[in-house]
């Protein structure tokens, strides 16, 4: 779901191909799907003994490719929580509200930091110029990608009094305006989402 939905919204900023952002009736970008479920399809390769090896490196490059998002994450936040302050919003009127905040981020990515460096520490016990692609390719790769997308589109930091913290709000929330029915507790939308309890949603 992940995958599919970041692909998506690259497609929609315009830092991945158009034909990705088609939908079918339901919402779901069917091209992102699709080439996000060709990934799972690789792990047939575990049935020959001599592909053991590319799956040990796609495990290595995922997983240093989720902690990177992970890390993204955090420095959104701590951004966010930034611009929050220097334009004078009050978080809690914001649907969700995180409490111990901006510190919580500032240790979270902390923590994922440390891991980032020394997760693949055993490539240099004793040093294995295999082992240390394996657990460092994708950091390598992030840092080089961001700096190249810079200075290949000249974007630029934004500067905490420029974040637009609008955005899409007016519309999402005329949107929800426009629902009759009041929301749901936390145990009804989960069983909704395995099929159970389904209402139909009302508007004015």
């Amino acid at each position: 779901y992940c995958a599919t939905r970041a692909l998506y919204s690259l497609s929609l900023e315009g830092r991945a191909p158009r034909f990705l952002r088609r939908c079918n009736k339901n919402g779901t970008p069917i091209y992102c799907f699709a080439i996000v479920m060709l990934f799972p399809m690789l792990s047939f390769l575990q049935v020959s003994s001599s592909s053991a090896v590319v799956i040990t490196w796609l495990t290595a490059l995922i997983t240093g490719g989720g902690l990177i998002s992970f890390i993204i994450m955090s420095i959104t936040f701590i951004n966010y929580h930034k611009a929050c302050v220097v334009q004078g919003v009050d978080r809690k009127t914001r649907p969700y509200y995180g409490y111990f905040q901006p510190y919580g981020a500032y240790i979270a990515l902390g923590f994922q930091l440390l891991i980032l460096l020394v997760y693949g520490y055993y490539a240099f016990r004793p040093w294995s110029v295999e082992l240390f692609f394996q657990s460092y390719t994708m950091q390598i790769l992030a840092i080089v990608l961001f700096c190249g997308w810079k200075l290949f589109k000249k974007t630029r930091y934004i500067r905490p009094h420029e974040v637009d913290l609008i955005w899409e709000r007016p519309l999402i929330e005329a949107y929800e305006d426009s629902l009759v029915d009041p929301p749901v507790g936390f145990w009804t939308e989960m069983a909704q989402m395995v099929g159970f309890r389904r209402n139909k949603v009302g508007f004015h």
